[in-house]
């Protein structure tokens, strides 16, 4: 392992985008890397705290990407480190310092379709995190899909009926519910309002109704920052209605209204526990592409 001499924790500095790119990356890529680095943070001008290095002196040790999803949730994409340095001697500070720059939520870290992540997985575990969800990612061409379903349900919409009507439909949906995810219903459900941003459409998400009482309901989103590429931020069906074929009908109709309103690509995810979604996805035809697992902070490890 190489020396290393005193580590300085800090978030990345503007105009450092190339000391950034260098990190990892093999020496021909990097002139690339720069100008994808430099477009993105010019086209999304996240929190600063989403770019965290070590470095000592003008050398770079290792970094950290992160993620703000909302308010209050900070998301460790990656550390990684230069070749020949020690991964935990670099890698523990990163992490420790993003929970200290994010004091005002939780920190928590993914992993699963990266190359490398075994280091990540078991440094996340020596620091006090441990695994509490396991989600399967899926993903399929929606361009010009039409739900093949005789659809039972009639639907109004959030801009007509209002946030209280919706938490409550998904209060319902999440008793017996296996995602482990689940938060406070009305909390998630602002979390995803406030993800969707400009792009968030009320007429949209809808409520479905079934023989005049409330069956579920579906939130298809296109997606910010790629409005091509849309998901379903939720779809449930009502503890009552469960077993009958509903959930297929309103992931086909959410779908259906995401290729409508311009997206070629759908992706999704779910517990992998959540054994009725999983069987959902494979029969629309969805291609599992990764196993994610969420790290949550549980105690100082040692």
């Amino acid at each position: 392992m190489a020396d290393i001499g005193h580590i300085e924790i800090r978030l990345l500095r503007p105009g450092e985008e190339r000391f950034w790119a260098v990190c990892g990356a093999p020496p021909g890529e990097v002139d690339e890397l720069v100008k994808r680095f430099s477009e993105y943070r010019a086209a999304h001008p996240d929190d600063p705290r989403c770019f965290i290095v070590a470095t000592d002196g003008d050398r770079i040790l290792g970094k950290l990407l992160g993620r703000v999803i909302h308010s209050e949730l900070y998301l460790i994409d990656s550390v990684v480190v230069e070749e020949g340095v020690d991964y935990g001697a670099v890698g523990r500070p990163l992490i420790e310092y993003a929970r200290g720059a994010f004091s005002e939520g939780a920190v928590e870290a993914m992993t699963g379709g990266k190359v490398g992540e075994a280091g990540l997985e078991r440094l996340l575990r020596d620091v006090g995190y441990t695994v509490y969800i396991e989600k399967a990612f899926v993903e399929r061409d929606v361009t010009g899909y039409r739900s093949p379903y005789d659809d039972p349900f009639d639907y109004v919409t959030f801009a007509e009926v209002g946030r209280d009507a919706f938490v409550e439909t998904l209060s319902c949906i999440y008793v017996g519910n296996p995602n482990r995810d689940a938060g406070e219903p009305g909390s998630d459900f602002d979390a995803m309002v406030e993800y969707a941003g400009a792009a968030f459409a009320p007429n949209a998400w809808k409520l479905a109704y079934y023989e005049g009482t409330v069956a579920g309901l579906v939130l298809p989103q296109l997606y910010p920052e790629v409005p091509d590429e849309g998901s379903l931020f939720y779809f449930g069906v009502v503890p009552a209605l469960r077993g009958r074929g509903h959930g297929k009908v309103l992931h086909a109709r959410g779908l259906e209204n995401l290729a409508r309103a311009g997206a070629t690509r759908y992706f999704g995810s779910t517990d992998v526990l959540n054994e009725p979604v999983l069987r959902i996805f494979e029969a629309h035809g969805c291609k599992q592409t990764r196993i994610r697992r969420l790290f949550r902070y549980a105690g100082t490890g040692e």
